[in-house]
């Protein structure tokens, strides 16, 4: 919808219908594609709508709960690939199975090549003795053809008349043959037609029972994938509206810290956290973080297990982005004592920790990308973007970390190849020829 349609007179907002029905419903709203729009553009009455306390705490639960969607859904496909996979390796497996019994059945019905020549050496020796004695016979035997031509002349009448007298009986008994034997042949095939209609009706009712029970399982998979797509985009949506630069939704939300602690529940999820639910966290923290960073800071440095809670998901880059920012806002000259909490939390120790030949190659690499930008931001120099050398970098080039470190090193490895990087990038970020001439 254009600008100028939205200020005409005959333009209602489908938002504001909604919230004008008696029960409002936040399920219709989140399922608006102007809400988000609406509240850009300040609409009063959807704002004081989502500033309520409950409402807010709604669109919490949209985003906290869309992890165990998010789960089954990633089990399904999983399970799907899985069954397709077996499905086409049981069809090749068939396919092979046919074409070797075809081929066996083959060589079972063709004939030895001793047998045929025996047969073969058989039938020649018959036909030598038959032509032997066939000649033999006309070499001995004296014939008189005048008297032979005369009585088969005698005998040509009354051949051709038992010939005429065979042909007629034969042919009457042939018809009658012929006759029965088609009827037999129309009740056979009554009678296989009958059979074979009865057998193709019950294979029809068979096939439509298992047809229906087949559509009414694929009607509750697709039952239950457009719901978890359902509550996947209103747990989209609630991440944008908690993540929207509208003072008034995150003055509400910070007045109830109950609210902040319900969604780091995230951080307590098993790992590996989807993707999609840590996204949703590092945008509405870091939302919070710029719009409030006082209160933010407090609650954080209320948190007794910080260290502990990001490590659990050391894999999951967005959370470990957020965590950077956390650190970025603790500045020499302006700092706010995270980078206390962190140190005597014992980060650096656990990131080391994680270099060990033990622990997955992925979650080695993982620890070493944070360390070096952990680095890189503390780099010695005096861009906005670093905030310094600090007492975290100063406990990662101590003795007992850079021994551990080379403990770490000397198992080989994954855990080597991250240790040299995280060496070289302390050089170069520390090296005296990358600091700004005064």
């Amino acid at each position: 919808m254009s600008g100028f349609w939205k200020f005409t007179n005959n333009y209602a907002s489908k938002v504001n219908k909604i919230l004008e029905n008696e029960n409002v419903s936040l399920e219709d709203l989140l399922d608006e594609r102007e809400t988000v729009s609406e509240l850009l553009s300040s609409n009063a009455k959807l704002i004081e709508y989502i500033r309520r306390p409950e409402i807010l705490e709604k669109l919490v639960d949209f985003i906290v709960d869309d992890d165990d969607y998010q789960r089954k859904s990633a089990e399904f496909e999983s399970n799907n690939e899985f069954n397709n996979e077996n499905s086409s390796n049981s069809g090749i497996d068939e396919m092979n199975g046919s074409s070797n019994g075809k081929i066996t059945d083959d060589i079972s019905n063709f004939p030895s090549d001793a047998h045929d020549h025996e047969k073969a050496n058989e039938v020649d020796a018959e036909n030598n003795n038959n032509n032997s004695n066939s000649s033999n016979s006309r070499n001995n035997n004296n014939i008189d053809f005048e008297k032979l031509s005369q009585d088969a002349e005698g005998l040509d009448t009354s051949i051709v008349d038992e010939d005429t007298k065979i042909e007629k009986a034969a042919a009457g008994k042939g018809e009658d043959i012929y006759l029965s034997n088609n009827e037999e042949d129309d009740d056979d095939e009554n009678h296989n037609s009958g059979s074979e209609s009865e057998s193709n009706s019950d294979n029809e009712a068979e096939d439509n029972d298992e047809d229906d029970e087949e559509d009414e399982d694929e009607d509750g998979v697709d039952d239950d994938i457009d719901e978890e797509e359902k509550h996947s985009r209103r747990a989209q949506v609630a991440a944008e509206i908690l993540s929207m630069d509208v003072w008034s939704i995150t003055d509400a939300f910070m007045e109830s810290v109950d609210l902040i602690k319900k969604l780091w529940c995230l951080l307590d999820k098993e790992p590996p956290l989807p993707i999609f639910s840590a996204t949703y966290f590092m945008k509405i923290n870091e939302h919070l973080l710029d719009m409030k960073t006082d209160e933010m800071i407090q609650f954080i440095h209320q948190e007794p297990n910080l260290v502990t809670r990001f490590m659990r998901h050391i894999e999951t880059p967005p959370l470990m982005d957020f965590l950077l920012k956390v650190i970025s806002t603790d500045k020499p000259d302006d700092s706010t004592g995270i980078i206390d909490v962190l140190k005597d939390q014992g980060l650096i120790p656990k990131l080391i920790s994680f270099l060990d030949k033990s622990i997955p190659s992925s979650v080695q690499s993982a620890a070493g990308d944070f360390l070096k930008a952990f680095i890189t931001i503390s780099a010695n120099n005096a861009e906005n973007t670093t905030i310094g050398p600090n007492e975290l970098t100063r406990q990662l080039v101590s003795e007992p970390m850079v021994k551990l470190l080379v403990e770490k090193m000397i198992q080989g490895g994954t855990g080597l190849s991250n240790g040299v990087g995280i060496v070289i990038e302390i050089i170069r970020k520390n090296n005296s020829d990358y600091d700004p001439v005064p």
